[in-house]
């Protein structure tokens, strides 16, 4: 999926510089949109054993739609982190700092 030029800094990249994203927009290549669509994740024996963590950020997918993930597929460990659709150019440091808690929550985990 492209979101027009024009629209990706207000809807991708609102909080971050604009360098940051002049630099995102260069680099961002269309996806298999289509290839998600019918995505389902089933439940095996080992499913209840992988570890899952979930960061919700953005603007993108709004609050009720990823509590609503969240609902479908329990995580173990839930953060909100608010940035925009790169918080690796927007709040690294807060970014950072949740994927250490999550690494450790996992390790702890096995």
């Amino acid at each position: 999926m492209i979101i027009k030029e024009e629209f990706q800094r207000k809807i991708l990249y609102h909080l971050s510089s604009k360098e940051d994203s002049t630099l995102a927009a260069l680099l961002v290549r269309s996806g298999p949109l289509r290839a998600f669509a019918g995505l389902r994740f089933t439940e095996g024996a080992d499913a209840e054993n992988v570890p899952k963590v979930y960061i919700k950020t953005m603007q993108v997918l709004k609050r009720e739609q990823q509590e609503e993930m969240v609902k479908r597929w329990p995580a173990s460990l839930v953060f909100a982190l608010e940035s925009d659709h790169s918080p690796i150019f927007s709040t690294p440091t807060h970014l950072f700092a949740f994927l250490l808690k999550a690494t450790a929550s996992v390790n702890a985990a096995t």
